[in-house]
C-alpha cells in the first residue's frame, strides 16, 4: 500500500468511516484515537512492556475496551531468533510468554491506572478536584490503594492498584465542610473500591469511596 493510499485509510478509520484497520506495531503506537474499544495482537509481542504500550491504544477515553492476544509456540521460537543478542532480550521474551500463558483475562482498565489519570476521571463525576485528591490520599495512605512500579529501560512508571484492604468490600466516607475534611472508613457490602460515587451532583457534604 502506498503512502497516499495508507493516509487515506488512516483519516477515515480516525473519522469513523471505518470501525476495523490491520496495522503494524509503529501505526498503532502513532495513534491518539480516544475510543479504541478493541485491540488484538496477531502475534507475540517481544515483552511485557511492549504489550502494555501497545494495548494501551484502546480505552483511552477511560471507558471500557478489550484486549485480545493470539499466539502460538512458534511465535516464541520466531520472536527468539530477533531478540537473543539483546542483554535482557530471551528474559523480556519468556516474561511475556509467562504473562500470555497464565493470564486468561486481565481487568487492566479497573486494576490499573496511573494517579493522574485516576484523578481526572473521579473529578469528572464528583466535580472538585482537591477534594478528589485528599480521599484518594487518604485512601493511598490506609492502605486502600497503593502504587504498582513498571520499569523500562527508559523509565520507571507509577500506577494505581487496589491495596491490601482494597480487596474487602469497605466504604471510605470524607465529610467535607468548607475547608474542615473528617476522614473515616467503616465496613460495608456496596460496592468495590474504585467506585466513586457522590450523593449529589453539587459540591456534597460527604463523598462516599466503595
Amino acid at each position: 500500500m502506498d503512502s497516499s493510499r495508507r493516509t487515506a485509510v488512516h483519516e477515515k478509520w480516525v473519522s469513523g468511516k471505518y470501525n476495523v484497520i490491520i496495522a503494524t506495531v509503529a501505526f498503532g503506537m502513532g495513534i491518539d484515537k480516544p475510543d479504541v474499544r478493541y485491540v488484538i495482537h496477531h502475534a507475540l509481542p517481544k515483552s511485557v512492556e511492549n504489550y502494555f504500550q501497545e494495548s494501551g491504544r484502546a480505552g483511552r477515553d477511560g471507558l471500557s475496551a478489550v484486549c485480545i492476544l493470539y499466539f502460538r509456540l512458534s511465535d516464541v521460537f520466531r520472536q527468539s531468533t530477533m531478540v537473543c543478542t539483546e542483554k535482557t532480550g530471551l528474559r523480556n521474551l519468556y516474561s511475556m510468554v509467562r504473562y500470555a500463558t497464565t493470564q486468561k483475562t486481565n481487568d487492566r482498565g479497573s486494576n490499573r491506572i496511573t494517579g493522574a489519570k485516576l484523578v481526572e476521571l473521579t473529578t469528572k463525576r464528583l466535580g472538585s478536584k482537591p477534594i478528589v485528591e485528599r480521599a484518594l490520599c487518604h485512601a493511598l495512605l490506609n492502605g486502600h490503594l497503593k502504587q504498582d512500579f513498571h520499569f523500562t529501560p527508559y523509565a520507571i512508571h507509577s500506577y494505581i492498584v487496589s491495596g491490601p484492604k482494597g480487596a474487602k468490600q469497605s466504604t471510605i466516607i470524607m465529610k467535607c465542610k468548607k475547608s474542615d475534611c473528617d476522614m473515616t472508613t467503616k465496613s460495608s457490602r456496596k460496592r468495590k473500591l474504585d467506585d466513586v460515587t457522590a450523593k449529589s451532583e453539587t459540591l456534597p457534604d460527604e463523598i462516599y469511596l466503595d
